[in-house]
């Protein structure tokens, strides 16, 4: 502790305020934008019991479950709040930065890394989300880390410190096997060319954490895997083109956008690739090939994950990017200026992120609380709101009776004379919904409806809808919801 805190006092204090910027950018109007569905999912999931959040996270929704244990004793004395729910977030991914700079606070890597990663519109954004992102992040540069310490100096303390981040990574997220497997491969490649720990020790430290993880092993092998291994080569190619994309250039600014998409892109790999030839085993080991892995892996044993998440999946790789990066403007005769003209774009694009412009996935910054606010003031009394999308019901007050999915609207309709029906719709990646609920409501036209108001949010670029269109295969609406008002004609 006494070592901690005198190297503290021998940070510079602009690197302090850079991280004080950082810190005040991730809470910036952070309960601004209403949770998204992943989010809810968090808040219902952590607010079970701790027997029940196990059983679900086993046989429902297949996830690690040491976050949710987190968020449900979180949640305990802070709420449920935007922002109470997001701050653990920014925390883990301030842990991060910091666990960055002390590790390179020696080379030149560290203020490029540094810079690199907090002006990140794509490390901004999933630090600001309830989401297990910034701990599986955390977990995954600590164990790399721990890992690169014990190949220089293969002292306890790292031994164990790798072991441990390794087996809070996997409890945290499911890629961190990728992960794991990378790191092996490091170390058998670095193992040829110097002295390091025993090949018997690091088996056994393998062997440790594997078997702190056998309780949840077989979750992985027979429920994520059991007979639903597909694969499709253009969800492998996006899948593998958007992490990078996303890395470099964030996931507000569009590719059309191409006088800064494109010199931004490139400069970013140019010095990337001059990072590689600088340090080819660390980059192959911890980013190459765990991209590829996870990249395969998304697209065949998670294949129901859509290549916009991607990213978020892989997240512990952006940091590693912005270190092979930060190598490639060491060996640059102009890195300062390009690092400049990075950052400067990154700036671009959390500029767009908190204006809410140009996202990718709109389903990150749906405005909830007035969708539902509109449907409260013009909704009759007699009326029911069928929908598929959760967090309006989550934001919805008792005065609508909502019901999630349109099965029950035909015996709630032989039941009960209605005097208005809403069908709330996203346009979203898979038609096969959108295309239920406007069956629905071709179905009540003819019993009796009409519609008598129809409100729009979020419109949407025609450039998008073409995209969506030609990509994903869907028909796009002018707007992303829309919410219809069907109402009785006949008695």
């Amino acid at each position: 502790m006494n070592k901690f805190l005198s190297s503290v006092h021998k940070i510079e204090g602009y690197k302090w305020l850079l991280i004080i910027v950082f810190f005040m950018l991730l809470i910036y109007r952070l309960g601004n934008l209403a949770f998204w569905g992943d989010e809810i999912g968090t808040i219902i999931v952590a607010s079970k019991p701790l027997s029940q959040i196990l059983k679900h996270l086993l046989v429902i929704d297949i996830h690690s479950p040491m976050y949710y244990i987190f968020i449900h004793f979180w949640m305990i004395p802070f709420g449920q709040s935007e922002f109470a729910l997001r701050f653990p977030s920014i925390v883990f991914s301030m842990l991060t930065l910091i666990l960055m700079f002390f590790y390179f606070k020696k080379s030149k890597l560290g203020i490029s890394s540094l810079l690199l990663f907090m002006s990140s519109p794509f490390i901004v954004m999933y630090s600001r989300m309830g989401r297990y992102y910034s701990l599986m992040m955390f977990f995954g540069v600590l164990s790399i880390i721990s890992l690169l310490e014990i190949i220089k100096r293969p002292e306890r303390r790292w031994k164990l410190l790798y072991c441990v981040s390794n087996i809070l990574l996997l409890y945290t997220a499911y890629p961190g096997v990728i992960l794991f497997v990378a790191e092996n491969v490091y170390f058998l490649i670095k193992k040829k060319e110097k002295r390091v720990v025993s090949l018997s020790t690091w088996i056994f430290m393998q062997s440790i954490v594997v078997f702190l993880f056998l309780p949840w092993i077989y979750v992985l092998l027979f429920l994520h895997i059991g007979g639903n291994l597909t694969y499709l080569p253009l969800d492998f190619f996006l899948k593998l083109l958007y992490p990078l994309y996303s890395y470099s250039i964030g996931e507000t600014i569009f590719l059309w956008e191409f006088f800064i998409a494109l010199p931004t892109i490139v400069i970013f790999y140019f010095l990337f690739f001059k990072g590689m030839l600088r340090y080819p085993k660390y980059s192959f080991s911890f980013f190459i090939l765990p991209l590829i892995i996870g990249t395969t892996a998304l697209s065949t044993v998670f294949a129901q994950i859509l290549f916009p998440f991607s990213s978020s999946r892989l997240i512990f790789l952006a940091p590693i990017a912005y270190t092979i990066v930060a190598a490639g403007v060491k060996e640059t005769k102009f890195g300062n200026t390009l690092l400049f003209l990075l950052i400067c774009c990154n700036l671009y694009g959390l500029f767009n992120y908190y204006t809410v412009r140009h996202f990718h996935n709109q389903a990150y910054i749906v405005p909830w609380r007035e969708i539902v606010e509109t449907v409260e003031e013009e909704a009759s009394d007699n009326s029911i709101v069928m929908t598929a999308e959760f967090p309006f019901r989550f934001y919805g007050s008792t005065k609508l009776d909502t019901y999630l999915g349109v099965d029950k609207l035909d015996s709630l309709m032989g039941i009960t004379k209605l005097d208005e029906v809403w069908f709330i719709i996203r346009y979203r990646g898979t038609y096969d919904i959108v295309e239920e609920y406007e069956n629905s409501m071709q179905q009540i036209l003819s019993e009796g409806y009409k519609i008598d108001g129809e409100f729009g949010f979020m419109k949407q670029e025609e450039i998008i809808k073409r995209l969506k269109e030609k990509i994903i295969g869907v028909r796009c609406s002018e707007d992303y919801i829309k919410a219809v008002k069907f109402v009785k004609t006949s008695k």
